[in-house]
């Protein structure tokens, strides 16, 4: 099928006026990123790297393109600002990869390249999340928190907290495996603890062994208090491995468990946001905003109003 591209080249444009075409055509789109189709998202890339080749051809010859490279420069702003949208309308990653290997950018040619900054702003999100959480419940929870596990710690919370922190920094170094052996040791002293046993479970999973992950998971429901507190300790993991499908999954299957949680309306809303779904994010967090108020959760209920003051001051999703 032709494209806006083909007709401008088929129209043996002079190179500087054949870019300021195709930057017009490039900026036509702007408007429809978020619901581009499929082919589409694909003319856009190949626009870009039309630009991106006129751009040399111009510049090798001394021509001056200050204003188009102005045009340009905005033009990818957008696209990155629009990422995760893009990545969608085209397939996702494995359908970009297979238009990137046709392609062979260079790596001047991001725009190729998308799931990588996809990824990264998710982690980025996913570490603002943790952070948030661990800062809040410190402030409110400090004394508590300090006396019961700092002024006097059990052997169990010691070993619970080291195979905890010993995984998750195995796992951000790549290692799944390795962090699979450090919850187990720590199950080692505490055998039947639900958040040890899934993350045991989750990193059964992401080496495949599903059999073993799935007796896991019954051993974790069953260490639960209850079907919400067992769906949110799986969230937690998925969150905490960036897996942010499965912890929208889990977050509504709590919500199913109990209507009134204010944490599963929080943990829906914290995957939704890391899926740059921010609409369905901020009405989740609004959700747990007022269950929280409703039952006295302060911290849930902070959680909640920063993360909506975060949405609405224009964090860019992915």
């Amino acid at each position: 099928m032709a494209t806006k591209l083909d007709y401008v080249q088929a129209k043996k444009l002079n190179p500087a006026d054949e870019l300021r075409a195709t930057l017009s055509i490039l900026e036509d789109r702007q408007p429809m990123l978020k619901s581009l189709s499929a082919g589409d998202a694909l003319a856009l890339l190949q626009e870009m790297d039309a630009a991106h080749a006129l751009f040399a051809q111009l510049e090798a010859a001394g021509v001056d393109l200050s204003s188009e490279q102005g045009r340009f420069d905005s033009i990818q702003g957008k696209v990155r600002k629009r990422a995760g949208a893009i990545l969608r309308a085209i397939g996702g990653p494995a359908a970009l990869a297979e238009h990137r290997r046709a392609a062979q950018p260079t790596n001047e040619q991001w725009w190729w390249f998308l799931q990588a900054l996809v990824a990264a702003r998710k982690q980025k999100i996913v570490r603002q999340l943790l952070i948030t959480g661990a800062v809040v419940l410190a402030v409110l929870g400090g004394l508590y928190v300090a006396f019961q596990t700092v002024l006097a710690p059990s052997p169990e919370a010691v070993a619970r907290l080291d195979a905890e922190n010993q995984a998750m920094a195995a796992f951000d170094q790549g290692n799944v495996a390795q962090a699979l052996a450090e919850v187990n040791e720590g199950l080692e002293v505490v055998p039947n603890d639900s958040g040890l046993l899934l993350m045991a479970a989750v990193f059964h999973e992401m080496l495949g062994q599903n059999d073993i992950a799935g007796e896991l998971f019954a051993q974790a429901r069953a260490a639960s208090e209850n079907e919400e507190f067992y769906r949110l300790g799986r969230a937690q993991v998925y969150l905490r491995t960036g897996q942010a499908a499965k912890v929208e999954a889990e977050a509504r299957a709590a919500l199913e468990a109990n209507p009134q949680s204010a944490r599963a309306a929080l943990m829906l809303g914290q995957s939704l946001e890391v899926q740059g779904l921010r609409q369905e994010a901020a009405q989740a967090y609004e959700q747990a905003s007022e269950l929280a108020q409703a039952t006295n959760e302060n911290e849930v209920f902070v959680m909640a109003r920063l993360a909506l003051g975060r949405l609405m001051g224009g964090v860019t999703g992915p």
